[in-house]
């Protein structure tokens, strides 16, 4: 065998290895975890995008893809390797999720130069929950004016207040498969029993009363809606008034029926005394004063 061949090929393989091949890994690392809302691993993999920012000015932008969950990841995100207040903007990003809140890690005189160098979990958000918007709506009833307020994952168009029906109705558009949202009001615009419906359809929304205001939660599908809530407090008190009419208004009737029946006889009794001082001569004859 030829010793000094293989040394001498020992040594250009080691020296192109060094030359061309990849940079040892830094000495130092941080470790990432990713959870959803409820503290749930999510599953990998995860982008992390990653922007460096000396003096506001943007000196790189790169991403790191994680496969695992935790994960350590190499960073050389010290000084010298990196100018004194280099700051470090991490975000979090998965298709089907929000993106995670940044992260700021500052590179200072005192950041170890090995090692760990921090530890962060980044929450991500499904789409459906991170979208939710809180509104407020002003509505006038009686000259007084009233605060309505909506927590969505809808756009939430409108609101108007039917003063005349004594109603509220909701206008809103929900661009993905389901959505909800919790109408809030207080009761001094109007009190239970409420009647709801979605789309001149009746539901039945969850209610919730804290102190003086009250909460409905209406969930639905895809697509434009609409949505009425009408008290029935005073639609009571209406139909109960109408139903008292309806008795006054029959006790008369047949109280006027009565009387014309007893007219009726009354009318019969004098046509028959007519008829009997024609045969007798005379209205003081025994037989017509007997009738």
């Amino acid at each position: 065998m030829n010793y000094p061949v293989l040394i001498i090929f020992a040594v250009l393989i080691f020296g192109l290895n060094t030359a061309y091949g990849l940079p040892p890994p830094p000495p130092t690392n941080f470790v990432v975890t990713i959870t959803d809302e409820s503290n749930q691993p999510i599953q990998m993999p995860v982008s992390l995008q990653i922007t460096e920012i000396l003096d506001g000015e943007t000196l790189l932008s790169y991403g790191i893809d994680l496969f695992e969950n935790p994960q350590t990841v190499s960073a050389g995100w010290y000084a010298p390797s990196r100018a004194e207040n280099t700051e470090i903007h991490i975000v979090a990003v998965k298709q089907g999720y929000a993106n995670s809140d940044e992260f700021v890690f500052t590179v200072t005189s005192q950041t170890p130069t090995e090692g760990k160098l921090f530890d962060h979990t980044f929450v991500l958000k499904t789409e459906e929950t991170s979208k939710v918007i809180e509104k407020e709506f002003k509505v006038t009833s009686n000259d007084k004016s009233y605060t309505l307020t909506t927590k969505s994952s809808s756009n939430v168009e409108s609101i108007q207040f039917v003063e005349k029906e004594n109603s509220v109705l909701m206008v809103l558009d929900e661009d993905s498969a389901t959505g909800f949202t919790d109408l809030s009001f207080p009761t001094s615009l109007f009190s239970p029993p409420f009647r709801t419906l979605l789309d001149d359809v009746t539901v039945f929304p969850s209610e919730e009363k804290t102190g003086k205001t009250t909460v409905l939660h209406f969930e639905y599908s895809n697509g434009l809606h609409t949505v009425r809530v009408v008290s029935q407090a005073a639609t009571t008190t209406t139909e109960g008034n109408l139903e008292s009419e309806f008795e006054v208004k029959t006790v008369k009737e047949e109280s006027e029926t009565t009387t014309t029946t007893t007219t009726t006889t009354a009318d019969d009794k004098g046509g028959g005394c007519l008829i009997a001082t024609a045969a007798f001569g005379s209205e003081i004859a025994p037989q017509v004063q007997f009738l």
